[in-house]
């Protein structure tokens, strides 16, 4: 099975293609603001790169978000796009359990943090098989943390790791980015998930509004 997988959630934009559970390509750029104008041409390289054709692809794929409202919807729309255009699958992961989705930890609770923005964190809460997403203030994260759980979060985000190495006697894991090959183990793990029906049904993951939806709630008080 043949994957193309971005995520476009964060201010990098991640690209990798497999094969299985081998990776033939992977790119990670800078890419807040500039979405649109680069992720064509991204794909275009990594296919061109391995020397395949779009409707070689098999399963096509994107992280669903929380994160940067922009890069979700053209992430998720190119994905399904060229799922739709080839008679592909897609597949749709949650950002944050892509970030848990390391193989790094065995605690009996893991979190997961995102920072995002106007002091608030995007975080998922992992225990005895179940998930939950919150979005929540930074100063209130550490009574989730207190203790022994193993986090995950990103390097870029600093005051978070000064949160976790203060609160927490477990596992930090720290990753450079959003990893595509971790997308990619989601998606061999849970096979069944990828599916031409998920082209149409598959829905972003925000948590919080968009800061067009609150002004127009504002608008009509």
């Amino acid at each position: 099975m043949k994957s193309l997988l971005l995520d476009t959630s964060t201010k990098e934009i991640g690209i990798g293609v497999f094969e299985n559970r081998n990776c033939l390509y992977e790119s990670y750029i800078e890419g807040e603001k500039r979405y649109n104008a680069v992720i064509m041409g991204m794909i275009d390289k990594a296919l061109k790169k391995i020397k395949l054709k779009p409707d070689e692809i098999d399963v096509y794929g994107s992280t669903l978000g929380p994160g940067s409202f922009t890069g979700i919807r053209v992430g998720m729309a190119v994905a399904k796009g060229l799922a739709d255009g080839s008679g592909a699958a897609f597949f749709g992961a949650a950002t944050l359990d892509v970030l848990a989705y390391t193989g790094e930890g065995s605690g009996a609770k893991k979190v997961s943090l995102l920072d995002a923005r106007r002091n608030e964190v995007y975080m998922g809460v992992y225990k005895k098989g179940t998930v939950e997403y919150e979005l929540t203030a930074k100063e209130n994260i550490e009574k989730e943390i207190k203790g022994i759980c193993d986090i995950y979060i990103l390097e870029r985000d600093i005051k978070l790791l000064e949160i976790a190495a203060e609160n927490n006697k477990g596992k930090t894991v720290i990753m450079e980015h959003i990893n595509i090959q971790s997308l990619n183990n989601l998606l061999m793990d849970n096979k069944k998930q990828a599916s031409r029906q998920a082209v149409y049904s598959a829905a972003p993951l925000y948590i919080r509004q968009s800061d067009a939806e609150i002004h127009v709630k504002k608008g009509k008080k």
